[in-house]
């Protein structure tokens, strides 16, 4: 499994570097993608994709992140998880 945008008129892949699996689930108008991802040992992760670099997100429970808004704020379903933001530069 790869995360995927449509980017000028065509599907671009990717995938979290060391992952196995990637799963894309948020984008905003920035570009920047959040989704979930398998590292090698199998631990599933949160991520932030933004431009072409990747912030691993890495939560109590293994959650992913679900989306992300235009100010860069991330949706993640456990609020353990705020000890991580903001994330936005």
């Amino acid at each position: 499994m790869h995360g995927f945008v449509w980017e000028r008129g065509r599907f671009i892949s990717f995938d979290v570097p060391g992952s196995i699996y990637t799963q894309a689930f948020g984008v905003n108008n920035r570009g920047q993608i959040t989704g979930g991802y398998y590292d090698a040992s199998g631990r599933r992760l949160g991520f932030l994709r933004d431009g072409h670099r990747y912030r691993t997100l890495d939560t109590p429970g293994g959650n992913i992140a679900w989306g992300i808004n235009d100010r860069g704020e991330v949706v993640m379903p456990d609020p353990r998880v705020a000890a991580l933001l903001p994330v936005a530069s």
